[in-house]
């Protein structure tokens, strides 16, 4: 499904406990996944519906140390404040 046929609208049914499922064409256009928070608002009338964030398994490896963990949390921010600052620490 192209994103001209999902702006034209899809239908769902709303179940008796106030769910119901994003049609796949949305899902995909919006890059919904499993899991993924999304996020509802009113903007003049209208429900407008978006991808919160991205999934936990994107972020995996997306953050990285500057600290060397080495197993021991003083060696560890010893070697980052000399990496930061230049400071000798006697850890």
């Amino acid at each position: 499904m192209n994103s001209e046929k999902a702006m034209h609208g899809s239908i769902s049914t709303l179940s008796s406990n106030g769910q119901t499922t994003i049609p796949l064409e949305i899902r995909k256009l919006l890059g919904l996944e499993p899991s993924q928070k999304i996020l509802y608002r009113v903007e003049n009338g209208k429900v407008v519906m978006e991808a919160a964030g991205a999934p936990t398994e994107a972020l995996y490896g997306s953050l990285s140390s500057t600290a060397k963990m080495e197993g021991d949390e003083e060696v560890a921010r010893a070697n980052y404040a000399k990496e930061k600052y230049g400071v000798k620490s006697d850890a």
